[in-house]
């Protein structure tokens, strides 16, 4: 169900973007054609602009002491218990836990729970969504527009989805076209959690499936430690929209190396995949398929044409197999990942296959360079035409790196 509570809650939803998903269906959103209005959102999510980033307004969420019934149960029960109760001191309170409940409303107790429990207001949220908006438009000029904000279930659960438009300014940004959506509670129900999805929240049955049903790039626990999960997730948003720079770079380094098909086909792709199997079973149709796998994934719309004969076009097709070709595992969202380990030098349990590629081709790059400046060494670079026939052989005179006077050996991937 919606669990959109109308005298309490407040849903705002944008009409017109392709993240939309299902919409106002419940006819409980309060609609806008495009970008939320800033102060719009805010509001729903009780909060407003303060001279350091969002702060509450009219309410937040405290932790009350809990004190004893005593008083009530007196009344009820009169002066002596039943067997198997008892009462508790009327001054004294109870030790180790807490009520969590809105300040403008201390009566509606959202839960009980352990004086450890560390709040996350609204405005931590808010304050994450900026970070990401900001990071947007510091790094690459584009707008991030807030695509749905509010609250659900008596404002027990809190949210704000960021739409990430299918711009050409974020070529380097393969989490284009997806929606950013990060959601809270107040009632134990999840941590603070953002995660990227093809639509946004506009109930609770699009939050469970948006928010708790999609991998988490970001999950802060209503822990002790929270304060420092702030802090890296606030980097890992930044960098979210930062490696995009990053990838840009060496985008613009590997569409300007050359390298020929039958270059990447013969040489690059045994570095990456290991030595074809001598002997003929099931290891050496695996590594032939492999091989024609990615052969097809170059030649195939993903790459396209005007790429052919780069660096690139030979990063895009590996990165495109492991992405389309084979199962991802792990879970986590392709784009995230893409983004983070891709072109990065981040962690390698990303895509394995890519990473390899990126550093034979760091490594070729880096040994070309060194035999240049030698006075011994000769070399002639001709680059090949993209539409070099696919049967040539890598050491043919006309490929990519012409013919080297010194043999340059590069080692296999692990």
């Amino acid at each position: 169900m919606h669990e959109i509570h109308t005298e309490i809650d407040r849903v705002l939803i944008t009409t017109n973007s392709p993240l939309t998903g299902i919409g106002n269906w419940h006819r409980l959103g309060e609609e806008y054609a495009d970008c939320l209005p800033r102060a719009d959102w805010l509001a729903a999510l009780g909060l407003r602009d303060g001279d350091t980033g969002p702060e509450p307004d009219g309410w937040a969420i405290r932790g009350y002491e809990l004190a004893p019934v005593a008083a009530a149960l007196d009344a009820i029960l009169g002066e002596n218990p039943p067997p198997g109760v008892m009462f508790i001191p009327k001054a004294a309170t109870i030790e180790g836990w807490k009520a969590l409940a809105p300040t403008d409303n201390p009566e509606d107790i959202f839960d009980i729970v352990p004086s450890s429990y560390c709040i996350l207001q609204n405005s931590e949220l808010a304050d994450l969504a900026d970070i990401f908006a900001e990071a947007a438009q510091a790094e690459r000029g584009i707008d991030i527009p807030t695509l749905s904000a509010g609250t659900l279930r008596g404002r027990r659960l809190a949210f704000v989805s960021l739409g990430v438009p299918d711009d050409a300014a974020l070529d380097g940004l393969p989490a284009r076209g997806h929606s950013l959506n990060l959601g809270t509670s107040h009632d134990r129900t999840t941590a603070l959690v953002g995660t990227l999805s093809s639509t946004i929240v506009v109930c609770a049955n699009t939050f469970r499936a948006n928010v708790l049903g999609r991998p988490a790039e970001v999950n802060i626990r209503h822990t002790v430690g929270s304060t420092w999960r702030i802090v890296e997730a606030r980097g890992i948003l930044r960098d979210m929209i930062g490696a995009a720079t990053e990838v840009d770079a060496a985008i613009a380094r590997l569409i300007d190396t050359p390298m020929s098909f039958p270059t990447f086909r013969d040489t690059a792709l045994p570095a990456i995949l290991g030595d074809r199997p001598d002997d003929e079973g099931r290891g050496q149709t695996m590594w032939d398929n492999r091989r024609e796998d990615i052969g097809d994934e170059y030649h195939s719309e993903r790459v396209p044409y005007q790429f052919h004969g780069t660096a690139w076009a030979g990063m895009m097709a590996v990165q495109g197999w492991e992405q389309h070709s084979r199962t991802q595992r792990g879970g986590r969202h392709r784009a995230a990942v893409a983004i983070e380990k891709t072109l990065t030098n981040r962690a390698m349990d990303g895509y394995p296959a890519t990473h390899a590629f990126m550093a034979w081709e760091a490594e070729r790059a880096e040994d070309m360079a060194a035999a240049t400046s030698y006075g011994s060494h000769t070399t002639t670079m001709v680059a090949d035409h993209p539409d070099t026939d696919d049967t040539t052989e890598a050491t043919d005179p006309d490929s990519d790196w012409g013919e080297w006077d010194t043999v340059v050996d590069y080692p296999d991937s692990e």
